[in-house]
């Protein structure tokens, strides 16, 4: 027994004709009009339900008939065969229906042949359903010629000694395709029948005798379902296609109330089928025997059902069909949420996308239980346009809410992304900034030993006239760099700070878009689109300012990039005019600081044990006695060589001389490398390294109290490796 009387979204099936009501009248209807006519078209719009009438209604109806009569008679009186796989060969696929309905496969040179001797096993015609037929025309339009269905198949319905009947169902937007058979079968169009949504009182049916047909099938002392009064009325008030002028009463004509006047109400019929589907798994998980109206408000309605599977059926997709679907649907909805029809090209463009790509897209959410779109028929003077629009106007309404959350998050992501490359980029700035000014230090020790230079020069006036003049051009040179470096570096120190200034900006765009995006998409989740569009508005403002900044920054760190390479330029002329100076008995000072000489035998004076201890240095405060710096200085040796217990026992040793950091700088190694005297908080470095988190945090702790290395750009470090530790 099924678990559910209703189908959703997915046509019915002949397994489930029991619990198929409601369309009893235009079951007669049909089956009357296939066992008398050569060929019925029949056509209703997308969604209406010609697969579930045609498969729980006709065919079942004609199956049990012809069961009866070969129970009876040893033969069935007909045989009843339906085919709707269009994508491979039609003729082919259609022969193999035919011989699984009559049990064997019919033999003979032309397709007529086949369909002749396939009579022969049965005492009646054979009833052909051919279903979805627009199908043959997306696979097969540009196929013809003998031996293929667009030859064959005119060629059948028109040989009138054949006992075959032909039912060909497509959708009404696809009507003009068949244009494409009518010089090929006359009267092409005598036989129609044109199938409408529900009636309101066949889609009280639908609801209702479903159900009783479930309790039927209940074991016994099984509890029943039942339907709340309520709901019925509540359901059919929501899922109401609205008002539908139905003009003329044609031949074949389906829609007639029982009154004989036309029923101007119909109910949209797979979104009846979807809210009660959904109802019956709500109640039903919950062990609840009724279907409720109260359970109905309780999900918000049948819109919200709507929506809830939009969500499902788009959650499904990929994330490239996702995006894709997400520009589609910005043209399809206007943003007070009324449907658009468009072609399939005009889609393409608007979106961006190329045809082939959406195409697919299209036909997935317009089928199966996707159902989110739905094929309309072309203008009447392009009767080849494919156009598509949303399936319903309560769906369009979710559409537009699904779109916007969806924008909005997928914004969010980008901005989050940007924000975190800018941060990653400021830190990288940062890290290269200090090197520039390393590398600065050790220039400005080699220029500014020019000065030296010069003297040397003044020195060296009894070498030859040449080298003289050798002398004094290079002395030039060198001071010609040293003004050319010195300007390059005032101009990076400029570019810089404008930099700083411009990332600050970008950063805080893209944070403020973050924040502007997110409240935006919480909005959009409470379904306050207006107000939701209107902070996405800025959140979108907010991004492009922080995106020209991002710009600026780049245009700035280039120009930054570039004044270096102009300062690099100048170091570089520098050192190699420094090689070719003769040392004359002096020597080169490390890192290429220029020349010095032996300072002439000094005289000899007479120093009193007063005047030395007067040129000594007053011990810094907090000094225990001792000089510091030596083992501060070999501390940061070590560091530098990752030795972190060698760096741990020597920055011990000279707090244990010096406790109090300082602003005093200390040359380390080579000529201008210097570090401020901060043994504690390196002490803090070199303990977490070694694995002691809880050292390290109070060994930083000591060095904020004493105040030092808030003035220098490692307190970010320190409270960034502090909080690392805590974690």
């Amino acid at each position: 027994m099924r678990d559910c009387p209703y189908a959703g979204l997915m046509p019915f099936t002949e397994e489930q004709a029991a619990f198929f009501f409601g369309r009893e009248a235009e079951r007669e209807i049909i089956t009357a009009n296939l066992m008398a006519s050569r060929l019925t078209l029949l056509y209703g719009p997308s969604g209406v339900g010609k697969s579930s009438v045609l498969n729980a209604g006709v065919v079942h109806h004609l199956r049990a008939q012809a069961t009866q009569t070969r129970a009876s008679h040893g033969k069935p009186e007909f045989a009843i065969v339906t085919f709707r796989t269009w994508r491979d060969d039609p003729l082919v696929g259609l022969e193999h229906a035919i011989a699984a309905e009559i049990g064997r496969p019919a033999a003979g040179a032309a397709f007529a042949d086949r369909l002749s001797e396939a009579t022969q096993a049965v005492t009646g015609d054979l009833l052909i359903i051919l279903d979805q037929f627009e199908e043959y025309f997306l696979y097969h339009s540009a196929v013809d010629g003998p031996g293929t269905f667009a030859v064959e198949f005119p060629r059948v319905v028109n040989r009138p000694d054949l006992r075959v009947s032909f039912l060909v169902s497509m959708r009404e937007d696809s009507i003009a395709k068949l244009d494409f058979f009518k010089g090929r079968i006359p009267n092409l169009f005598d036989n129609y029948l044109r199938i409408d949504h529900l009636e309101r009182s066949q889609a009280r049916d639908a609801i209702v005798r479903p159900v009783e047909q479930f309790n039927r099938r209940l074991p016994a002392g099984t509890a029943p379902m039942k339907i709340d009064p309520a709901l019925v009325d509540l359901v059919l008030n929501q899922v109401t296609r609205g008002r539908v002028a139905i003009a003329g009463t044609g031949k074949g004509r389906l829609g007639m109330g029982g009154d004989g006047r036309a029923q101007d109400e119909r109910v949209e019929t797979p979104y009846l089928q979807l809210v009660l589907t959904r109802l019956w798994q709500e109640e039903t998980a919950a062990g609840s025997r009724e279907l409720r109206g109260a359970t109905l408000e309780r999900l918000g309605g049948a819109g919200h059902i709507v929506a809830t599977h939009l969500d499902a059926a788009l959650g499904a997709l990929t994330d490239e069909e996702r995006t894709a679907a997400a520009a589609i649907f910005q043209y399809l909805v206007t943003p007070s949420g009324t449907k658009i029809a468009l072609g399939i090209d005009d889609l393409a463009q608007y979106a961006r996308r190329k045809r082939e790509e959406i195409q697919p897209l299209l036909v997935r959410l317009s089928s199966g239980e996707n159902r989110i779109l739905i094929p309309v028929a072309p203008p009447a003077d392009q009767p080849s346009r494919e156009s598509y629009q949303i399936f319903h106007d309560v769906l369009a309404a979710a559409v537009l809410e699904w779109r916007t959350r969806y924008v909005l998050a997928a914004e969010r992501v980008e901005a989050d992304k940007r924000a975190e490359e800018q941060r990653q980029r400021a830190e990288h700035e940062a890290q290269a900034a200090a090197r520039l000014r390393k590398q600065r230090r050790l220039l400005f020790g080699l220029l500014t030993a020019t000065g030296v230079l010069l003297f040397a020069v003044l020195v060296l006036s009894y070498f030859a006239s040449q080298q003289r003049r050798q002398l004094q051009e290079t002395a030039l040179e060198l001071k010609a760099l040293q003004e050319v470096f010195f300007a390059a570096d005032a101009r990076v120190k400029d570019l810089q700070e404008k930099a700083k200034v411009a990332q600050a900006a970008a950063i805080g765009g893209f944070e403020e878009a973050q924040r502007l995006f997110k409240e935006a998409g919480d909005l959009a989740r409470a379904g306050n689109t207006q107000a939701a569009a209107a902070i996405e508005a800025k959140a979108n403002q907010a991004s492009q300012k922080a995106k020209a900044a991002q710009n600026t920054y780049a245009e700035l760190n280039q120009a930054v990039v570039q004044e270096q390479k102009v300062a690099s330029d100048a170091q570089k002329s520098a050192e190699d005019l420094s090689k070719k100076l003769p040392t004359g008995g002096g020597t080169i000072l490390t890192g290429g600081g220029g020349i010095t000489y032996p300072p002439p035998d000094p005289k000899p004076t007479e120093k009193t044990p007063e005047k030395e201890k007067e040129k000594e240095p007053a011990p810094a405060a907090g000094a225990k006695g001792g000089d510091y710096r030596e083992p501060f200085r070999k501390a940061m040796v070590a560091k530098d060589r990752k030795q972190w217990a060698e760096a741990r026992r020597l920055l011990e040793q000279a707090i244990a001389i010096k406790g109090t950091e300082s602003t005093e700088k200390i040359t380390i190694a080579g000529f201008g490398n210097m570090e401020q005297y901060l043994p504690k908080y390196f002490l803090g470095v070199a303990l977490k390294n070694l694995g002691d988190c809880p050292g390290a945090v109070r060994a930083w702790a000591s060095s904020e109290n004493d105040g030092a290395v808030q003035q220098t750009n490692m307190y970010k470090t320190l409270q960034r490796e502090r909080d690392a530790c805590g974690k």
